[in-house]
């Protein structure tokens, strides 16, 4: 809801079946045109999920629809044909891959899935997970977070993210704008969402207890309660804690005569440890080459670790 990201309305409720005593239930309203309806979107536009277990990055067949547009040639499976083509390995470093992401999705949503994820360190955002909404108004693809997991705290470079998201965030400027845009939520929201946590659990935790019907005991029901409890205070703890500790190592290698006859003056290496991006701003060479810089005869080049230069 902070993010403004399309969710499927959910509650628990109490309900009673034939006289029993109130059974707690977890309502969830369908993937279905009223409920896009309801949150002020059209239901005439392709609606996007999987099957179970499924390559969907693989071929765009395994791909199927809740709603179709009825407006052709809006009814089809080009959105995730574009998407299958961004999350193959290594597509991060094919001609305009930028652009065409930016033609698919909107920046601060894409930001804002990764945020989530994070969040919640949460493995369950492929496969079957994966939800989209084709939104005609905007003629943009718009995700949509589903099945949320809750898992323990792990690294950023170990929690599982689809492969769509792999190769975005591996291109180093959406890496520092991932990290500043979680940076910023913590910062304003870590206390508020503690204490969401704590309110949510009690305004359904006396009623899961006089579930006679529910399947654990109390014993096991409290138990779960603090699980998932702890799991969101770690995860926000941990990630306050990864976000402010980063350094970086510098080492200049001087040029060897083979690599100068290739007109090469030295080599950067950097090496970031942590969780927190870096950007390089500034380059201070020896002041007799300054004649050099000037005239744009010194050019700076980079290399990813993919072995190319650009």
């Amino acid at each position: 809801q902070k993010f403004g990201m399309i969710q499927t309305p959910m509650r628990f409720v109490q309900v009673n079946l034939n006289g029993s005593s109130p059974m707690v239930y977890l309502e969830i309203e369908h993937w279905t045109k009223e409920m896009l309806e309801k949150q002020g979107l059209s239901g005439d536009s392709d609606f996007y999920k999987t099957s179970f277990g499924a390559p969907v990055f693989e071929n765009v067949a395994y791909w199927e629809k809740y709603e179709t547009s009825g407006v052709r040639p809006l009814d089809s499976l080009e959105e995730m044909e574009m998407l299958r083509h961004l999350a193959m390995p290594g597509a991060r470093h094919s001609p305009g891959f930028e652009d065409h992401v930016s033609s698919l999705f909107i920046k601060e949503e894409l930001l804002a899935w990764y945020t989530n994820i994070m969040l919640a360190g949460s493995y369950h955002n492929e496969g079957d997970n994966l939800r989209f909404y084709f939104d005609t108004t905007r003629g943009k693809l718009r995700p949509i977070p589903w099945d949320i997991h809750l898992f323990t705290p792990s690294a950023f470079l170990i929690t599982q993210i689809n492969g769509f998201l792999q190769e975005l965030f591996r291109i180093p400027e959406w890496y520092l704008e991932g990290q500043k845009t979680l940076y910023a939520y913590l910062e304003e929201n870590a206390e508020i969402d503690i204490q969401k946590t704590a309110s949510l659990r009690k305004d359904v935790e006396r009623a899961v207890y006089r579930d006679r019907y529910k399947l654990m005991s109390n014993r096991l029901a409290k138990q779960g309660f603090n699980t998932f409890q702890s799991l969101i205070e770690d995860n926000i703890n941990f990630l306050q804690k990864e976000l402010k500790e980063s350094s970086a190592l510098v080492n200049q290698r001087v040029a060897t005569e083979s690599e100068r006859s290739n007109n090469l003056l030295m080599t950067i290496d950097i090496t970031s440890l942590g969780a927190t991006p870096g950007s390089l701003s500034k380059v201070h060479l020896p002041i007799h080459l300054s004649d050099s810089i000037h005239n744009d005869e010194i050019s700076l080049w980079r290399d990813y670790g993919s072995g190319i230069f650009d």
